[in-house]
């Protein structure tokens, strides 16, 4: 799915997994899927940094990440992206974050902020 929504920047599942799940800091109470009849439509992978770099967990011990987010193509404009950002984002408070940032890297989208 992800792949799929990123036509100009595919992302080989080695390294999906490598930033994703195989993330020190993964939890899973961030990685939310929004499912019809029983199929992904979209999801949304946050991570707040607790764990490495461990230079970096107490300076943004604050300070969360949204590392991926897809949604289908069909899906799109119907509110799947905002109930799953919208989810995230009160997890991400009840557990005491300030900020979000959406990806630093070269997927189309740049430091953008909120909370």
């Amino acid at each position: 799915m992800l792949n799929l929504s990123l036509s100009e920047d595919a992302i080989p599942d080695k390294t999906l997994r490598r930033i994703t799940f195989d993330d020190p800091n993964y939890d899973g109470k961030y990685a939310l899927v929004a499912v019809e009849d029983g199929k992904p439509i979209g999801f949304v992978l946050g991570v707040r940094r607790r764990r490495e770099p461990k230079e970096l967990v107490d300076v943004q011990r604050n300070l969360a990440w949204v590392k991926v987010f897809a949604v289908k193509e069909e899906y799109r404009g119907k509110g799947v992206a905002t109930a799953l950002f919208d989810e995230l984002e009160e997890r991400l408070r009840e557990d005491e974050s300030e900020r979000v940032r959406v990806s630093d890297y070269s997927c189309g989208i740049y430091s953008v902020e909120w909370i």
